[in-house]
């Protein structure tokens, strides 16, 4: 998430737009805001964006589940992939007028499910998570 994804939109709770997305692996990146916090002595908006990803982004958490299999001394030509899903969560606490941020999270999650012996199904789950914050007096 961006400055460019808020500048020029609403912050009325329920307020909703289509923002674009470098990222190849995005189709769609939908924001929206939340809610209206306290954050500090202003009052701020709770700004999330809900992403639906692209086929390349199902080729991106397999390549990631391969390296996986491969740091774990399997050979990743040996094992069928089932099922492979990549997720951005992002939220953003800033004061509307000034567009000066309180707080965010960003988070990925790849999940690739691999054909274990007799086929069961093994579940690799990838997790990225970063906070900030920021407090003024």
């Amino acid at each position: 998430m961006a400055v460019r994804d808020v500048v020029g939109h609403p912050t009325a709770p329920g307020s909703t737009w289509v923002a674009s997305d470098p990222d190849p692996a995005v189709d769609r990146k939908s924001m929206s805001v939340d809610r209206l916090e306290p954050c500090g002595v202003a009052q701020c908006a709770r700004v999330t964006a809900r992403y639906q990803m692209s086929s390349k982004g199902v080729v991106r958490a397999m390549r990631s589940g391969k390296a996986f299999l491969e740091r774990s001394g399997v050979n990743p030509a040996e094992a069928e992939v089932l099922d492979a899903e990549l997720e951005y969560h992002e939220e953003l606490l800033l004061e509307p007028g000034t567009l000066v941020d309180h707080g965010a999270r960003f988070s990925r999650i790849t999940r690739v499910t691999f054909a274990g012996p007799q086929g069961t199904p093994i579940p690799v789950e990838f997790r990225a998570t970063l906070e900030q914050s920021s407090s003024f007096p």
